[in-house]
């Protein structure tokens, strides 16, 4: 029986070498698969399916590959095209809700992109910064007022999946870290986890600027107080969240990003959000018109190092009007990176993006993708459509 297992073994590493030899033969990413060999953190090769990545000591575990123990070479490849998913990313959007509920935004969003979005963004505070009403999940403010689940149900509804910026704008760490509002995170927790629907929450983003409560130099509570959050919902049971980190892509007057990531075994997603804001703009600290590249391409790359296991997301990004360069131009390229750098001719540098959030909010800049000028609508259209952009 060990010798059976030992052979197994031994074949599927020598049939996946030859995959390998024949791929840099043939090509097979222009074939339309897009598999290949990563190094990873670690060094040691791995072959991707999707966003997951198997060492090649855990190919033996593998039950489909007993189906291919005669395969060649040229026959192995067919059959891992059909076990092993093409890498795909999911676009994602933040619209305003109007009068605080989606009554036909979504719709209006997705015929204006003519394309469907597998994921939403919703921006919900604690307490109304209004009324200081707490907002739960599923208890509406008022009489009048939307809750998030009814946001959260029209995002399902249309076949996405919801994620919530989740923020706590009356208060700092401390009394998150310290327990003051652990009864409001539980009860959170528990109706989320009724709810039972999956759901990203992304509790202290862009944490490495100095815009929010929770933006501090003290990166241990920051730690302490993600962690604590964690913690309550797995308590809870709420096994439907994934949990979102989240800093700008560069840190100004705090410490670098990475101080503040609380670990592995919290994070399920990180994410980084970032702008082009015009040439003009001193927000911009390119002083140029800045590529997609320049914004994300540094910290991708470092995310990709630092947590390998990780798969990644834009979770905020846009383009201002023309200010320097086309921001119809922009859209294509941003886009056109994303797809060829996870495929072997970028060298899958980024193969571990899975998703992005376009902000589209006329807001500090008209950040809206039909804002122009140029058929910046059209451009965007052009650039998602097709099946690389149907995940997650």
């Amino acid at each position: 029986m060990l010798r059976g297992r030992a052979a197994l073994v031994i074949r599927i590493l020598a049939i996946c070498l030859l995959v390998a030899f024949t791929m840099l033969l043939v090509g097979a990413a222009d074939a339309g698969w897009e598999a290949g060999f990563d190094g990873g953190a670690a060094g040691g090769k791995a072959l991707h399916r999707g966003s997951a990545f198997l060492s090649t000591e855990d190919l033996r575990d593998e039950g489909p590959f007993e189906e291919c123990l005669e395969c060649t070479a040229e026959s192995f490849l067919p059959f891992l095209q059909r076990i092993y998913p093409k890498p795909k990313m999911a676009i994602g959007a933040w619209i305003p809700p109007e009068f605080g509920q989606y009554d036909g935004d979504i719709d209006d969003f997705e015929n204006m992109t003519q394309e469907h979005h597998g994921m939403y963004k919703l921006y919900m505070p604690w307490k109304d910064p209004f009324t200081g009403n707490w907002i739960p999940f599923s208890t509406p403010m008022c009489q009048y007022c939307a809750t998030m689940q009814w946001q959260a149900d029209a995002i399902v509804n249309n076949g996405s999946v919801p994620m919530v910026n989740w923020m706590s704008l009356h208060c700092g760490v401390g009394p998150v870290k310290n327990g003051t509002y652990d009864w409001f995170i539980r009860q959170f927790a528990i109706d989320v986890r009724n709810w039972d629907h999956r759901i990203l929450i992304n509790w202290g983003h862009e944490m490495n600027i100095p815009a929010y409560p929770w933006s501090t130099s003290d990166t241990a509570s920051y730690r302490a107080a993600y962690r604590h959050i964690v913690n309550i919902f797995r308590e809870e049971g709420a096994d439907n969240v994934e949990f979102v980190w989240s800093p700008n892509y560069m840190s100004h007057q705090l410490p670098g990003y990475n101080e503040y990531y609380p670990g592995d075994a919290y994070v399920d997603w990180v994410g980084a959000d970032g702008y082009n804001w015009g040439s003009s703009d001193p927000r911009n600290p390119f002083r140029t018109w800045a590529t997609f590249d320049m914004i994300f391409g540094p910290i991708l790359a470092d995310f990709s190092a630092r947590y390998p296991d990780k798969p990644q997301m834009v979770s905020e990004t846009a383009c201002a009007p023309d200010d320097g360069g086309s921001k119809a131009q922009w859209i294509t390229d941003a886009y056109a990176l994303m797809k060829v750098n996870n495929t072997q001719e970028g060298n899958y540098r980024w193969l571990r993006l899975k998703a992005i959030f376009w902000f589209q909010e006329n807001k500090e800049k008209n950040w809206l993708i039909e804002s122009g000028p140029g058929d910046t609508r059209q451009a965007y259209r052009d650039a998602v459509d097709g099946e690389f952009f149907d995940g997650p």
